[in-house]
């Protein structure tokens, strides 16, 4: 794995993971398009090697899968990879509201949203140009880098400011380097106290509602 591979992924179980056997035919029962291969990293990490992009980008953009009733983080790949560390760049949804028509077309599209990020996919929509009201790609972003919220065309000989809109950015920790919380919420370096999950939420608000009852 020396050699980066544009189309590989890490696989990340989060609370246990299920056998080997569960994990090949959950990855055989999506009938990917190309060929790829599954290796069996420490325990909870996989690390996927697709030879196609529209694997990668298929399995990537969604980011979360549930195999065997557990759940898969799907992160980035790189050489540099630490089993201690998530990678900070995710891929995520973005929407160019009210673009202009002509620029539906494919290339002209990706070259728009590569002044974002790196443009993985449209959506069905998009790629069909059956909803003009906006154009929706899947960009490969990095979280430690300012996302602009909107950028400037040329469309004929006029100037165009066109807004971009995120879908659901997810935070990133630049103490733990992991991806789903800010510096402010973590607690794995001893800076903020860990959550009390000694006791079931629906214990918790069960007795709160019984004290409510008798006041």
């Amino acid at each position: 794995m020396e050699k980066a591979n544009p189309f590989a992924l890490i696989g990340k179980f989060s609370g246990g993971w299920p056998s080997r056997d569960i994990i090949t035919r959950a990855f055989g029962n999506l009938e990917l398009a190309g060929p790829y291969s599954i290796r069996f990293l420490r325990p909870g990490f996989l690390f996927l090697d697709f030879k196609l992009e529209e694997d990668m980008t298929r399995i990537w953009s969604k980011g979360r899968w549930f195999i065997g009733g557990h759940l898969l983080r799907i992160l980035k790949w790189t050489p540099y990879f630490d089993y201690s560390k998530e990678s900070s760049i995710v891929p995520v949804w973005v929407r160019f509201p009210d673009l202009p028509i002509p620029m539906f077309e494919r290339n002209r599209l990706f070259s728009i949203a590569n002044i974002v990020g790196k443009p993985l996919k449209m959506d069905e929509l998009t790629s069909k140009a059956e909803r003009l009201t906006m154009a929706r790609v899947c960009i490969e972003v990095d979280l430690l880098k300012p996302l602009p919220d909107k950028i400037f065309l040329i469309f004929g000989n006029t100037p165009l400011e066109q807004r971009v809109v995120y879908e659901n950015i997810p935070k990133y920790c630049t103490d733990c380097l992991h991806v789903g919380h800010e510096v402010v919420e973590c607690y794995a370096l001893g800076k903020n106290p860990r959550p009390d999950r000694s006791k079931p939420v629906q214990g918790d608000l069960r007795e709160a509602l019984e004290k409510k009852a008798k006041e």
